[in-house]
């Protein structure tokens, strides 16, 4: 049975990097133009949007895309590449694409907005920390830590309860986690699947793929949603609970995988030792 952890050559680290990544744009390019598109179209077509925020925008759906279009990517690592060490390579390839995540959406997406911003002449009052980069939610942090409000209000910079500023600090660290998760969920969706007909093999890696995603984003939009009572509630612990999703789908997949490859391993040990004799 073929390592789940074993370290791959290097020529196959490159080739499983290179599919991964390649399906993981591919995907994401594709989700992104539709969304822009529909939101120009059917949302937005009548406020004129500048440069900057048409670069905020799309730099924010990238960052928000990636880590459910690293599915694909798993899913092409198997596909392209079955070669020992490819939970590895997937591990690393989630790592990746999560990174380019929290740098799309915490870093090229607020400093965008903050420079669409700049022409505001009260663009101090409007964002008083900066851009919304992770370092702008410390000093937003820092600030309502030591100078609690009459009464918190969830969008008012300086009124906005310190466990919701928590939250978004530590949710973006947390759709890195999910990249990788599922990535590997790619991975082990493609290996179970290995043995279907190319339809049925598509039709099962999409059914896992959504169902996986679509139990994140529920989750997460759930924890996080801003009518809670953001003065009681853990910040830190909303941003990292619906891990636990597709945390506990790889685990079943996991299990199914290792149920399949036991069985299959015995029944090919029997066959070429043939039909043991009954009785003595």
């Amino acid at each position: 049975m073929t390592g789940w952890f074993e370290r791959p050559t290097a020529a196959a680290s490159m080739a499983g990097m290179a599919h991964a990544l390649k399906a993981t744009i591919v995907w994401t390019l594709g989700l992104v133009a539709a969304i822009v598109v529909f939101v120009t179209v059917a949302v937005d077509q009548p406020q004129p949007w500048s440069g900057w925020t048409w670069f905020a925008y799309v730099a924010g759906q990238l960052g928000f895309v990636l880590p459910f279009a690293a599915f694909a990517g798993g899913v092409a690592i198997w596909g392209r590449n079955t070669a020992v060490g490819s939970t590895a390579i997937a591990v690393l390839a989630g790592l990746l694409i999560g990174l380019a995540s929290y740098a799309s959406s915490e870093v090229v997406n607020p400093l965008a907005e903050y420079a669409a911003l700049a022409d505001q002449p009260d663009v101090a009052d409007m964002r008083p920390f900066g851009p919304s980069t992770p370092a702008g939610k410390l000093r937003q942090l820092r600030f309502v830590d030591a100078n609690p409000p009459g009464q918190y209000r969830v969008g008012h910079e300086t009124r906005t309860p310190p466990n919701r500023v928590r939250l978004l600090l530590h949710v973006p660290a947390a759709f890195v986690v999910f990249s990788i998760l599922n990535c590997l969920l790619g991975l082990y969706a493609s290996r179970l699947t290995a043995t279907l007909r190319d339809a049925s093999r598509r039709n099962g890696c999409l059914a896992i793929g959504l169902a996986g995603g679509l139990g994140f984003f529920v989750a997460a939009y759930a924890a996080s949603h801003p009518n809670r009572d953001w003065v009681a509630v853990s910040g830190v612990a909303a941003a990292w609970i619906p891990l636990a999703v597709p945390l506990l789908e790889a685990m079943v997949l996991g299990v199914m995988i290792r149920y399949r490859e036991d069985v299959s391993v015995f029944d090919g040990l029997n066959s070429r030792n043939g039909p043991h004799p009954r009785g003595t």
